[in-house]
């Protein structure tokens, strides 16, 4: 029997079903769906959204590095700031306040060397000069730029500070101005 001699009742039966499965699937698919015009298209959203996730993933990975080299940073910080603390090289060690331009009689160390026999901390002060140049030589526990500090702002006044480091202070005298007759 060909399919011509089946009886259109019957056919219709054995064919409904596929049908109907026909056009589910159909409808269900995604190249089915109707895109607004100007709108883009599925596989495009997919992709754009493929490429956000790995953006959004490589941006985490920047972050994860950056708090890494910040983290690395802090225990590097660390570290320098446990030396210095154990650094007791400069414990009553010698400190210097060089005072340069001035001379060894000049009437404006007096009260430097008079507020710095007054400081506590200080042992061992002596005063000296070469040319044009006079060098208080001191023990001390302090750094000299706090000692030059902790002096009187009076004192202080007729200096500028020229350069310091761990043990020593220079300071630039600056005479004070000749009263004009």
């Amino acid at each position: 029997m060909s399919i011509l001699e089946i009886p259109k009742p019957t056919l219709m039966r054995i064919l409904i079903k596929p049908v109907i499965i026909a056009v589910i699937l159909f409808a269900a698919s995604p190249a089915s769906a109707q895109v607004p015009p100007g709108a883009p298209s599925p596989t495009r959203v997919a992709r754009e959204a493929n490429n956000a996730q790995r953006e959004a993933g490589n941006v985490a990975e920047t972050v994860q590095n950056v708090n890494d080299v910040i983290n690395a940073l802090k225990d590097v910080k660390k570290m320098i700031d446990s030396l210095v603390a154990n650094d007791k090289s400069h414990t009553a060690g010698e400190v210097h306040l060089i005072l340069v331009g001035i001379n060894y009689a000049d009437e404006s160390l007096v009260p430097v060397e008079a507020a710095l026999k007054k400081l506590e901390g200080i042992t061992d002060l002596k005063k000296v000069q070469k040319t044009a140049t006079v060098t208080f030589e001191m023990k001390s526990s302090q750094v000299p730029i706090d000692i030059w500090k902790d002096l009187p702002k009076q004192v202080q006044k007729p200096f500028i500070v020229h350069d310091k480091d761990a043990y020593n202070v220079v300071l630039l005298y600056r005479a004070p101005a000749k009263a004009k007759k």
